[in-house]
């Protein structure tokens, strides 16, 4: 492809760019040597398919931890490493552009794609976006990041719209996509399905050109989601650039109607896309699909988190008799449902790895040095439900159950089937009686989350959590390990003693999953979102489908931990909680006292290894602003980096922020500014628990122009204002100046308080006659222009004196 440029081409060749060849690829024009773009699905792993193909049919790629587990690592050098996995895979495949990272607010724990999210806070999410974006086009792929904008429900998401605040919008769900999109530079952006504040997001003109375009400087393609426009002319005039899939030319009458002006951008932008894709191909290039599974399985490790672990019961050691019970153990879920499900190119189990590492003995499994064998392909649930009957099932489930010196497996339950089965309850109680410690798996079925639909509960199945009081009134020493793609109920945390989320942990999560049970590696995942006690407790109750074409974010900006600490709202596990079999303390916290002339402000503080093993830390660093004139979150996240640190070692985290990270976002003026005060800096343990804090001062030079004014603007507000100010202030005299100045003289006086907190529209009632309405909606046009029109001011209060003046004399 030698220097094509849309001049190129003719009208027609344009038009047919601006929609897909097939599912998965864009048109090529041959008569200019341009080629296609092929595409394929990418946030837990390759999906490379031929256009056709069922969804469950693909290429064998890796399967990557989940990017739900994947975000509780807090490290964007996993994700990066992520990241560069995939790229590696995409070109090794000959796919052009994964449509990957999707990094939508987890809004309600009760999305059904949440699998796929990062996490409910933006600055976490945005940030390992941007690191998993450049991990992949590090590879010479591009990354497609979706599904823009404020699509976090999956019932109804073809048509229902969004009615949200600018503020939200912009503070919450469009900033955990600024970053990646800003910094890391993704091809394309993917326009999601969903409507927001009356408009479908393909059409929306505020988001994909005023936001994304102008104020955010992106110039990469933007292309729909899968049958995602509904209007191409008004997709591509809001810039929409490529309608996906094929549309068979179904579309291009429509998108010929739009000006040339719109065509011609769209078609150079996708010119562009396919010139990058070019240059990325490679002929001499392979992939270690063998060292990607270890890679997968490192990643996952970094990952999972650990809840509890009360009596140090974990890690476990090789001279323990260990009870394994659950299907999820043998016969692992770990994806989800959907576009992003991936053939895994080899799939371990925890059953299998487990029985390889308890052969270890405690001082090389806490160094760290697995000793490993290769898994073995259980019997799946898939096979198992191709029997003739649920008794078959049931059967063959006992049938798999063993023991093995001293490791001991029984399946209790069945994944897929929530009722209790007698023969199985008993298999597992007598696995419970015969071990010191038991490790019990639990999960939901794929069913209940997955694209498309939401789940309806946070409940893990009844038979699960039966069985589970059954065990535990056998035996106490139990450990559960949760297999879901997102929150679940943990109300019965009381049965165990120790707790572990792996939500889905890709094709290597038994082997991680192992790793993490016996101390291989040390836990270091923080949950990237709160678990609630209940569903009632979270911010959108009642909210996801109140009317079913009509979703109204009536939390605003509460969002997450950001709504339970400001509610005051206990949770089970709150945001960036998690533990690890070592021990860590902090002291030192140091703060620059006021911002340099740069603008920044750096905290630095001092992190020691103060336990018995090698082990990582996530230092989390918090902005509270608790003397706030706005209604604000208690504290939000800022920073945040890992660290890994030896037994007794120290090192010192600095965080430097920028006057834009004690911001919000200011309606009146639809951008975001500063409110001046004292903040304080806090190191937390997780987003409910301070560990350390420092104020710092945040002085605040006012623009002259910083708060446009209305109708709605109080007194208070409009004599504060600098441009305002003068202009009311000198009108009010000329009409009552003796009232006026009382007023000013004793403000805590009741009547000059109703006088104060008058808003603007009240004005003409309180000036004797002096000021009538049209004259006041002039006045508020002026102030907020300035200029020529503030000038036309001037000479209506000149003209006011005169005829005071002229009053008076007669």
């Amino acid at each position: 492809m030698q220097n094509i440029t849309v001049k190129d081409l003719s009208t027609a060749e344009k038009i047919s760019l601006l929609s897909g060849k097939d599912s998965w690829q864009t048109k090529a024009v041959d008569r200019v040597g341009m080629p296609s773009v092929k595409m394929c699905d990418g946030p837990l792993g390759l999906r490379n398919q031929n256009s056709g193909d069922p969804i469950y049919q693909s290429v064998p790629a890796t399967a990557l931890p989940s990017p739900a587990l994947l975000a509780c690592s807090f490290d964007t050098e996993v994700l990066k490493e992520a990241g560069k996995l995939l790229g590696g895979e995409a070109r090794d495949q000959g796919v052009d552009m994964v449509l990957a990272p999707a990094v939508n607010i987890k809004r309600s724990p009760l999305c059904g794609r949440n699998f796929e999210y990062y996490s409910e806070d933006p600055v976490l999410s945005s940030h390992l976006a941007a690191a998993f974006i450049e991990g992949v086009q590090s590879q010479g792929v591009g990354s497609c990041i979706k599904h823009f904008a404020v699509n976090n429900q999956e019932d109804r998401r073809l048509s229902y719209q969004v009615k949200i605040s600018e503020r939200a919008l912009h503070e919450i769900y469009l900033k955990s996509f600024r970053k990646a999109i800003v910094d890391a530079k993704p091809w394309a952006v993917m326009a999601a399905y969903n409507g927001v504040n009356g408009s479908f997001c393909t059409q929306n003109e505020y988001l994909l050109t005023e936001v994304l375009r102008k104020r955010w400087g992106y110039n990469g393609t933007v292309i729909s989601d899968w049958g995602a426009i509904y209007d191409r002319k008004a997709a591509l005039i809001a810039g929409c650039d490529l309608e996906m899939p094929s549309t068979f030319g179904m579309s291009d009458k429509y998108a010929k109607a739009a000006p040339a002006k719109y065509i011609n951008t769209s078609a150079a932008r996708i010119v562009a896309l396919a010139e990058r894709a070019q240059k990325g191909k490679s002929n001499n290039f392979s992939c270690d699909y063998e060292a990607n599974y270890q890679t997968a399985r490192r990643l996952a490790g970094e990952s999972i988190v650990l809840l509890k672990n009360d009596g140090h019961i974990l890690p476990l050691h090789g001279s323990e008799r260990i009870g394994v019970i659950g299907p999820f153990a043998n016969d692992p879920r770990f994806l989800g449902g959907g576009s992003s499900h991936v053939i895994a190119y080899k799939k371990d189990t925890a059953l299998e790895e487990i029985r390889s590492l308890l052969g270890i003995e405690k001082d090389a499994l806490l160094s760290g040095v697995p000793m490993l064998a290769e898994a073995q392909a259980p019997q799946s649930t898939e096979a198992l439900e191709a029997l003739a009957d649920e008794e078959s099932i049931v059967e063959a489930e006992v049938d798999s159950a063993f023991e093995q010196g001293n490791l001991l497996y029984a399946p209790g339950y069945l994944a897929n089937r929530d009722r209790n089965m007698t023969k199985l309850i008993a298999e597992a109680e007598s696995v419970a009686a015969k071990v010191d410690k038991v490790v019990y798996f639990m999960g939901l079925p794929e069913s209940w989350e997955t694209e498309g639909k939401d789940r309806t509960h946070l409940r893990l199945p009844d038979n699960q959590i039966f069985l589970l009081k059954k065990l535990s009134a056998i035996n106490p020493n139990i450990v559960v390990v949760i297999t879901s793609g997102g929150v679940v109920d943990l109300s019965f945390d009381d049965c165990c003693k120790g707790l572990i989320f792996a939500y889905l942990a890709g094709e290597a999560g038994g082997g991680a999953t192992a790793d993490v049970l016996f101390g291989v590696a040390n836990p270091s995942g923080r949950l990237s979102e709160t678990v609630p006690h209940c569903i009632e407790n979270t911010p959108a109750y009642c909210k996801l489908s109140q009317n079913p074409l009509q979703l109204n974010y009536a939390e605003d900006i509460f969002v997450g931990y950001r709504w339970y600490t400001a509610r005051k709202i206990s949770v089970k596990y709150p945001f960036g909680y998690g533990l690890s079999y070592t021990e860590f303390s902090y002291r030192d916290l140091r703060i620059t006292d006021k911002f340099a002339d740069n603008g920044t402000v750096t905290a630095s503080v001092t992190v020691t290894n103060s336990g018995r093993f090698r082990g990582k830390e996530v230092v989390q660093l918090y902005v509270a602003h608790k003397s706030s004139s706005y209604d604000i979150p208690e504290r939000e996240l800022k920073r945040f980096q890992k660290v890994m640190l030896a037994p007794g070692e120290s090192t010192t985290v600095s965080f430097t922020l920028d006057k834009g990270d004690f911001s919000y976002y200011n309606e009146q003026i639809s951008d975001f500014t500063v409110e001046g005060g004292m903040y304080e800096l806090e190191i937390c343990a997780d987003a409910c628990t301070p560990i350390l804090s420092k104020q710092v001062e945040l002085t605040v030079k006012q623009s002259k122009s910083v708060q446009p004014i209305t109708s709605e603007t109080t007194m208070k507000e409009i004599l504060e204002h600098p441009v305002g100010g003068p202009v009311i202030s000198e009108i009010f005299a000329l009409a009552d100046n003796e009232r006026f100045e009382r007023f000013k003289q004793n403000p805590d006086d009741f009547e000059a308080q109703m006088f104060f907190s008058m808003p603007l529209k009240g004005l003409p009632a309180s000036a004797g006659g002096k000021l009538d309405y049209k004259t006041l909606d002039m006045l508020i046009k002026a102030i907020n222009k300035k200029g020529i029109m503030l000038a036309m001011v001037k000479g209506y209060i000149k003209k006011m004196k005169k005829k005071l003046e002229e009053e008076q004399k007669a």
